[in-house]
């Protein structure tokens, strides 16, 4: 083994966390991205994915459009 040859896990790193919530409930993991504005491009595409996925139910499900939220957590 080399004095470059390194094992083990990488752990921490220069990253952003945070998650979807609706209404003060938290709608899905955690999401973990490089930047703030990649993970507020990947939450806003969640958003859109959820309400497309309701389909014509949207109205009961998600009735409120303006309480959907993005909370960091780093």
């Amino acid at each position: 083994m080399s004095d470059d040859d390194v094992t083990g896990t990488i752990i921490g790193g220069n990253f952003k966390s945070g998650a979807l919530y609706y209404e003060g409930r938290r709608q899905g993991q955690t999401v973990h991205e490089d930047s703030e504005e990649l993970l507020i491009k990947r939450l806003t595409d969640d958003v859109r994915r959820k309400i497309a996925d309701c389909g014509a139910a949207v109205d009961y499900v998600y009735p409120d459009n303006n309480a959907w939220e993005i909370r960091f957590y780093n």
